[in-house]
Order: C-alpha cells, then structure tokens, then sequence
C-alpha cells in the first residue's frame, strides 16, 4: 500500500493523483530489459508495419474501431506494404491481409527489428510496455497524441504523435516512414527509453522511494 500511494508510473498519473485525492507520488517508469530489447544491425528493413496488441480482453483499449481504420487506408494508399498485428487476437476480426500472430520475446526483437515503424491506436491515457520495448529496439513509433506518450514522444524527434482520431493523417505517416529512412527517430526513441527505463535504473528509483 505504501508504494502504490507514493509511485505513478508516469508524469500525468502523478498529476492525476494529486487532483483527485491530493496526494503525491514519485514517478518511476516501467522497466525495460534494454539489452533484450535492443537494435539489431544487419536486419533487413522491410516494408512493413506493426501494431504490438491487444492483451486486454476490452477491444477499446486497444483502439481497435482507429486499427481497422488505419489498416484499411495504408492498404488503399499503398498495398505492397506489409502490415502486422502482435498480440492475443482472432485472425477472424481482421482483413486478409493482416498477418495477425502472438510471438515470444525473442521472436518479438526480431519481428520489430525488420519492420519500419511499430504504431499504437489507444486512446487510453496509458504509457505501454510495448510502446517502450518498441522505442527500446530504435524504432519510429506513430500514436495518438495523448499527454502520458509526450514523456516519451518527442513528435518528429523521437516518434510522431498524430492528432487524435485523425487516421487519415496516422496513415499517412505510417506510409511515409516507410517510403523513407528515419534512423535518427529511431535511435533518440531508443536514448529516452534507456534513460527513463532501464531496468536496473527502475530499481534503483524503486529502492529509493522505500528507503526515504
């Protein structure tokens, strides 16, 4: 109980904590294994896109309705690119054309490191491990605009973030990343991710707070 009134794992759940019940907490992040989670040199870059999700059982908190949305437009602007979705999901929901698989850590580093650029479709105020994991590897990484991803987004620096329910315009910079190079997005995503979350950093903050 002590620690969950005193860590948010993000700047706006501490601010948000403080407004509802005038309590203030210290802001530790979810750990990444960034020697796991790292880039691979040598990976061939394909034309293709991944969506990392959904594990919830609650299909909104994935963004789903925004997801086919934003499938069906790349498809419609360019059909060569490959799109994948990662996660705990039935093939059945999704077009033909969707490589939809759940995978293991390993063959996650891999599946991230050959692809152009990782997207989220939440709308949820949430920062996600896969999101993290996704920078952690040094790739571009496209989601919503919503104030928890700004702590790790810097848009057009370190990821893009898009104009919320705009999937048009999430399309087109999913489609853009990959006619393109953006290595320098995806190493400054993987720096933030290491100074914010890497694992022996977390625990060290962790320590800190049940030490004071």
């Amino acid at each position: 109980m002590y620690l969950v009134r005193n860590v948010s794992v993000c700047e706006y759940g501490r601010k948000l904590l403080i407004s509802r019940q005038f309590i203030d907490s210290r802001v530790v992040y979810c750990p990444v294994d960034v020697k796991t989670f790292r880039p691979i040199d040598g990976m061939a870059r394909k034309k293709r896109v991944i969506c990392i999700g959904n594990n919830f059982k609650n299909r909104k908190v994935m963004g789903y309705d925004h997801l086919i949305d934003i499938i069906t437009r790349i498809h419609a602007i360019s059909p060569e690119i490959e799109i994948g979705v990662i996660g705990k999901n039935d093939p059945a929901d999704y077009p033909e054309y969707v490589d939809v698989r759940s995978l293991n850590k390993e063959q996650m580093v891999n599946e991230i490191a050959s692809s152009s650029a990782v997207f989220f479709t939440t709308t949820r105020n949430l920062i996600m491990n896969s999101m993290q994991i996704a920078m952690s590897c040094g790739k571009p990484v496209v989601a919503f605009d919503l104030e928890p991803f700004r702590e790790v987004i810097r848009d057009g620096e370190s990821g893009f973030l898009i104009q919320c329910f705009d999937t048009h315009s999430f399309a087109l910079k999913l489609v853009d990343i990959v006619m393109n190079r953006y290595e320098e997005v995806g190493r400054k995503a993987r720096e933030i991710i290491v100074e914010k979350c890497e694992s022996s950093k977390v625990a060290s903050q962790i320590i800190s707070v049940i030490d004071r």
